[in-house]
């Protein structure tokens, strides 16, 4: 039991380091200072009044279409590489992952998203309710410490497009290959039932990173996080999400949101000044800043805001 057990560890944490390393190559050297998240009014002042924010259920996010885009990616180049292997071991592993692909269990995993444009018509449209809603930033060094080390989450830069997808799809099927072998090689007789589901477990977590090209604009960056069911909770839609507090145990007490931007249509005495209230309240200081969109229409007969457009 303990060899079988060791043989799982090494073989898992080989690839995990080689995930990593794929997950380092994607974010590159070029990191944006801030990232941003868009939400609605209400869902502003709900995170500024509980100091919480919520992660989705990855099946449940509004565009789990594109866990089916890597999911079939995935499958093409799994069906591909079985078609096409000449080794009888490796053909083995293949086919396994062949019938467990179907059954690739996310439940426990969840994504909190954010973006690197603070102020884009899109996005104010598809997630801050039509352009009333409000984004607020988070510095990335901050970012990294509060979702990686404080929350055990994982933070991955999307990636844009079928290119990307196919060849991460193909390369890691080839690095698990070569890992497989290796064991058999050295005499190890890996399972290939529980090396096919290791792999699926481990890469299907990395299906968020990849996105068809049409969203390209949204530039975005999930957070992804990993929790057992008893720490679920379930909106009154039915919608499963868990609650990350912004100062969790150990953090400087300090929130990591350093700025909010309002949207386009938001309305200076219905949205931000309310808003302006609920920080005051629960002690965000009576400075904290709140920006207004670059593209900020002001309605007819409302009084403007009292400061500046958003540099």
């Amino acid at each position: 039991m303990l060899a079988a057990q060791t043989k799982g560890m090494t073989a898992r944490s080989r690839l995990n380091e080689y995930l990593t390393s794929e997950v380092k190559r994607w974010t590159g050297s070029d990191l944006p200072p801030s990232l941003y998240h868009y939400t609605s009014g209400a869902g502003i002042n709900a995170i500024a009044s509980g100091k919480v924010l919520r992660a989705y259920n990855l099946g449940q996010v509004n565009d789990f279409v594109e866990g089916r885009f890597a999911a079939s990616i995935m499958r093409a180049n799994i069906d591909r590489s079985y078609a096409l292997e000449a080794d009888t071991a490796a053909l083995a592993l293949f086919a396994s992952m062949r019938r467990q692909l179907v059954n690739v269990e996310l439940s426990q995993v969840f994504v909190l998203s954010f973006t690197t444009n603070g102020d884009e018509p899109g996005m104010w449209r598809l997630y801050a309710d039509r352009g009333r809603g409000f984004s607020f930033s988070i510095r990335l060094h901050t970012a990294l410490t509060w979702a990686a080390e404080a929350h055990d989450g994982i933070i991955l830069k999307c990636n844009y497009g079928e290119a990307a997808l196919q060849d991460f799809c193909a390369a890691s099927l080839v690095k698990v290959r070569e890992i497989f072998l290796s064991d058999s090689q050295v005499g190890l007789d890996p399972n290939p039932d529980e090396y096919a589901q290791m792999f699926l477990e481990n890469s299907a977590w990395l299906a968020p990173a990849f996105k068809p090209e049409i969203w390209k604009d949204e530039r975005e960056w999930r957070f992804l996080f990993v929790r057992p069911r008893e720490a679920h909770k379930k909106q009154e839609d039915g919608r499963t999400f868990i609650e990350l507090p912004l100062i969790p145990e150990g953090l400087a007490k300090q929130s990591p949101i350093s700025a909010i931007c309002c949207g386009p249509l938001g309305d200076y005495e219905d949205d931000i000044l309310p808003l302006q209230k609920t920080l005051f309240d629960h002690g965000y200081g009576a400075d904290f800043p709140i920006h207004i969109a670059t593209s900020h229409v002001v309605r007819p007969g409302r009084k403007p805001p009292v400061f500046g457009k958003r540099a």
